[in-house]
């Protein structure tokens, strides 16, 4: 099957590029509009880029948690041939490329594997203030993007090796370079079909968004030109072809993980799943001047500007789609629709009555939440292995369960990652567990309870670690 995707793909690809001279014929492309930026704009999307910086930055040393340290286990360490041809839903390609070189050369460090979110990820609130820029004053789009700088998500995601930072940048970039793609410059034309093929390998399911974006074209004023038509639906076409041209090795065992998945979790609600470690870290409070100002922003506001209009347009479509997926991992699918709220979020903070009270309001609430963050942290691996190697005796044997596995990465010794079931013919002496995964498997807790105590406990926003040493007789 895999094979047969990859020849359509190739055969979807020559057909595209074959009917696209006769697409484009008559259509123009100009030069892009040169518009240097000046100390005025670049000083605020430069501070934007700090603020969202700092605030990341004290988590780059934190343990690895399990999806990185799996994508680091079976993609990245064995280079850009298995990234490519390997997939199931752990594998985010173009991050895992991205990362694969400062991997390579500085070695399965923490901050290596983080590397390209923390420092791409920070673009995206520069980016927002170039977008509200188009049709605001400097300080007014400068206080609409400020709480996306400190957004406990964009926040979490950067100092985490996987793509969901670097989905800020590429979505919000789309945004930047639409009009102007639209209205006929060859430069921000080519660099738009660029961003959206990078979108959609940086994740799947931003495929969603960039087909969102592509349809929301047609409400723009330069969308619905026939030039601007024609423009759109040829950028479209690339994005598409090109994009399963790269899946096409792997679609096939995709498509059989998401099966899998699918028929695990029918009967289970979607957007309850938003409330998650995922999406939000930390208790979803802080969510709720957020969806407040996205609702105002987008019924209150009489003649929304055309970005926050697609960005609307986009991100329903990302929603309803998710919603629809009835998925184990659809907190996943929300990331796309995350990034493309902000744009409406930031028309509705420019314009709303007392729009400054409200940014300050939104800032302390993200900072507060940050804070806690910071100071609960993810699962504590390194912790935990320091806290056994004080409390156990030499000889005595270990056994890891399921998310506790990247404590290999910080072991000396290779633990062995085992079911429950095998702990009634093979007991180990320690045993580590996260407390979540203790509450799915009732079967390990009663051998716990029955023949373990806990040793130590360290808890965090993420889930508690939990060291079990085995009852002496």
């Amino acid at each position: 099957m895999g094979l047969q995707i990859l020849r359509a793909a190739c055969a979807l690809n020559g057909a595209i590029l074959a009917v696209l001279p006769f697409l484009l014929s008559g259509v123009r492309f100009t030069p892009s509009p040169t518009r240097s930026w000046t100390t005025r704009d670049l000083r605020p999307a430069a501070a934007l880029y700090g603020i969202a910086l700092l605030l990341a930055l004290p988590g780059l040393r934190e343990s690895f948690q399990v999806d990185e340290w799996r994508c680091l286990l079976e993609y990245i360490r064995h280079g850009p041939l298995v990234i490519v041809t390997r997939s199931i839903g752990d594998n985010h390609h173009l991050y895992s490329l991205l990362a694969w070189p400062f991997v390579k050369l500085f070695g399965p460090a923490e901050w290596a594997l983080r590397l390209p979110a923390i420092v791409l990820g920070p673009l995206g609130p520069a980016l927002l203030y170039a977008l509200l820029r188009r049709d605001h004053n400097p300080g007014k789009a400068f206080l609409a993007a400020l709480p996306l700088a400190a957004s406990p998500f964009l926040v979490a995601c950067s100092h985490e090796g996987r793509a969901y930072a670097v989905l800020f940048p590429a979505l919000l970039g789309l945004c930047l370079l639409q009009r102007n793609a639209l209205t006929g410059s060859l430069r921000a034309w080519i660099g738009f079909i660029a961003l959206g093929i990078a979108a959609v390998y940086l994740h799947l399911f931003a495929s969603m968004a960039v087909a969102g974006l592509a349809a929301a074209a047609f409400l723009r004023p330069e969308g619905r030109t026939r030039d601007g038509r024609v423009r759109n639906i040829a950028a479209f076409l690339l994005i598409a072809g090109v994009s399963l041209l790269l899946y096409a090795p792997v679609l096939a065992k995709f498509f059989e993980y998401s099966e899998v998945i699918h028929a695990l979790s029918r009967d289970r609600g979607t957007l309850s799943v938003i409330t998650e470690g995922f999406v939000l870290p930390l208790s979803p409070f802080w969510a709720i001047p957020f969806a407040l100002t996205f609702v105002a922003g987008a019924v209150s506001l009489r003649r929304p500007t055309p970005e926050a209009a697609a960005c609307l347009a986009a991100a329903t479509l990302q929603i309803a789609v998710a919603e629809l997926s009835a998925s184990d991992q659809a907190a996943r699918l929300y990331a796309p629709a995350l990034v493309l709220a902000w744009p409406v979020i930031g028309a509705a903070l420019v314009r709303l009555p007392r729009g400054t009270l409200l940014v300050a309001g939104l800032m302390l609430l993200t900072l507060a939440a940050d804070v806690s963050y910071f100071r609960q942290g993810r699962r504590k691996y390194r912790e935990a292995v320091a806290e056994l190697g004080r409390l156990r005796r030499p000889g005595e044997s270990l056994a890891l369960f399921f998310d506790c596995r990247p404590m290999n990465a910080y072991l000396k010794e290779p633990a062995e990652v085992i079911p429950a079931g095998v702990l009634a013919s093979q007991p180990p002496d320690w045993f580590m567990i996260v407390d979540e995964n203790q509450i799915r498997a009732p079967q390990a807790s009663a051998i716990l309870d029955r023949d373990y105590e806990a040793a130590f406990r360290l808890p965090s926003a993420r889930g508690t670690v939990l060291g079990y040493r085995r009852k002496r007789r």
